[in-house]
């Protein structure tokens, strides 16, 4: 792992059992401001959508990106709840994306980011990692 990749902080967006599936998702601002989130469904629930038991993905927001993210997501609560306005800037983005997550789980997908113009890399495998 270089210097940019170092991590700054973590946060656990999803941390679940629901009926036969484990859910977890996590995100970490990293040194360059970039934000990582890291998530894996293990059960049923990607058995029956995949036909594996494992699923895996990533999202990687590059730190040029991110002030438009977490613009997004306040306009999207604020929008959608009427809820109060979420503070938007560089210190608070974990503590905004923790909330709206929270508030709206749909806006940690690739689905919402296409839908707000927001750059990204995705990665994705359904599947356990094979042994070495």
């Amino acid at each position: 792992m270089d210097d940019a990749e170092t991590t700054i902080d973590t946060r656990t967006l999803r941390s679940t059992v629901e009926s036969d599936t484990r859910r977890f998702l996590s995100v970490t601002r990293r040194a360059d401001g970039a934000l990582f989130f890291e998530g894996c469904d293990v059960g049923a629930g990607p058995l029956d959508y995949w036909g594996e038991e494992t699923f895996s993905w990533t999202i990687l927001i590059q730190a040029d990106d991110v002030a438009t993210y977490i613009a997004a997501l306040a306009n999207h609560i604020r929008s959608s709840s009427g809820g109060p306005e979420l503070a938007a800037d560089e210190t608070a983005t974990l503590d905004v994306i923790t909330e709206c997550c929270s508030r709206d789980p749909l806006t940690v997908t690739t689905t919402f980011l296409n839908d707000h113009v927001i750059p990204h890399d995705f990665w994705s495998r359904a599947g356990r990692p094979s042994a070495p």
